[in-house]
């Protein structure tokens, strides 16, 4: 194969380094663990032609993305939508609404079930809503959310410049052409105005050995602080702030845990394996006790425990 011609977020094309090489069976068949289904033998060939998924990342920019980018389709989202997440608040809901002033236009680009849109709703924001999926879409628009199925670049050229701020979560990692969605997005702002980006951060403090979902035809890139930054900048965009979920306290808990587990384990051979379980569960309980004052004490901001999320607020010129 070939190697890529340009990174998707910079656009450098001479310093792009070979990661991982990931069977694409592999893949599919944690998939169907995760998600408890099975896909037929056409959807995952029409999915992942090759036999491999490559992951490369970009020297200059930090970028990691799979090549070739290839999305998922309509039949696969179709089967996920409703098991990874998109039907609940999230963090960066929260973090966008105290950044945006209320009374704003807004435009919610994958707005999924309408979940932030209904939010803004409610604090006296004039919404709109974009979104793919023919059943999402129905049930959101029942809602009485206002949306459309047209996609960004269709919409940008009838809206250029009609609301204040524009919202995409979780959706860049799905895209093969970025620095396109983003440009359509930044259209669709007023100049002075914002748009909020949030995906899952490559530089998260815990993530699992196999993550399935972080593989195409799910995610097709893997995003940082610095590659989202570089991709503003080749778009002439300036990120004024950008924010990091705070792991929750169950999951420190639980990385703590299996970290002196394992590190107990490996220092003392013969009895290693019962006493660093007991080690690790007593030390996790005793110094994340509760929730409420894990928050309290501000641990994941202290340490900079990140969870799941990266958010960026992107300024569109004047």
């Amino acid at each position: 194969m070939s190697p890529p011609p340009t990174c998707p977020a910079c656009g450098e094309s001479a310093r792009l380094d070979l990661l991982s090489e990931t069977p694409v069976d592999v893949i599919w068949d944690a998939l169907e663990a995760v998600l408890h289904r099975a896909y037929p033998p056409a959807v995952r060939v029409r999915n992942t032609p090759d036999r491999t998924l490559t992951l490369r990342r970009c020297g200059a920019c930090d970028l990691r993305f799979f090549w070739p980018l290839r999305a998922g389709d309509a039949e696969f989202y179709a089967s996920v939508v409703d098991d990874v997440g998109y039907t609940t608040e999230k963090w960066e809901f929260g973090w966008v609404r105290a950044r945006s002033a209320a009374g704003s236009r807004a435009l919610d680009v994958g707005c999924g079930h309408g979940v932030f849109l209904a939010g803004l709703l409610r604090r006296g924001d004039t919404v709109f809503g974009l979104e793919q999926s023919d059943e999402v879409a129905a049930r959101t628009a029942a809602r009485g959310i206002p949306m459309s199925m047209e996609s960004i670049e269709s919409f940008s050229r009838s809206n250029a410049g009609a609301f204040d701020f524009a919202s995409a979560f979780h959706v860049l990692e799905h895209v093969t052409d970025p620095a396109g969605f983003v440009r359509d997005v930044a259209r669709c702002v007023r100049p002075g105005g914002s748009v909020f980006l949030s995906m899952p951060n490559d530089e998260r403090t815990f993530r699992p050995a196999l993550e399935a979902l972080d593989f195409p035809p799910h995610h097709v890139t893997r995003w940082t602080e610095r590659s989202l930054r570089a991709l503003a900048d080749r778009l002439g965009l300036r990120v004024v702030e950008v924010g990091f979920e705070p792991l929750a306290h169950d999951t420190a808990r639980y990385v703590l845990e299996k970290r002196l587990h394992a590190a107990v384990r490996a220092s003392v051979p013969r009895v290693g394996q019962a006493l660093g379980a007991a080690v690790g569960f007593l030390a996790s309980r005793a110094l994340f006790p509760s929730r409420r004052l894990y928050e309290a004490a501000e641990v994941a901001r202290r340490f900079d425990l990140h969870g799941l999320a990266i958010v960026a607020r992107v300024e569109v010129p004047r």
